[in-house]
């Protein structure tokens, strides 16, 4: 299902720097919800942060994000953050 959603996640992510900062989050938000938690949370966070790296305002966002989801999602996400930005480069390359 991300699959064939990839090119519409990927033009949010590749915006996210041209979204005005006070819209972001609601914005991701309301993207995540209507896709799906448990299919497109991990897709949003994955792509922010390969494509943005530990830039600041992302890795806020990505934490807002993740920090409204269930708790089954959110170990998912603290997963995410102990592998770090390497780690997570390397497990996309295997999806």
């Amino acid at each position: 299902m991300v699959t064939g959603t990839s090119e519409l996640l990927l033009s949010f992510t590749t915006a996210y720097e041209h979204i005005p900062s006070y819209r972001r989050l609601r914005l991701f938000e309301s993207l995540v919800n209507k896709l799906g938690q448990e299919d497109f949370l991990f897709a949003v966070l994955a792509m922010l942060a390969t494509k943005y790296g530990m830039d600041r305002d992302v890795l806020v966002t990505m934490t807002a994000l993740a920090s409204n989801a269930e708790a089954q999602l959110q170990l998912t996400v603290s997963i995410l953050k102990n592998i770090g930005h390497t780690g997570l480069t390397r497990l996309l390359m295997f999806l």
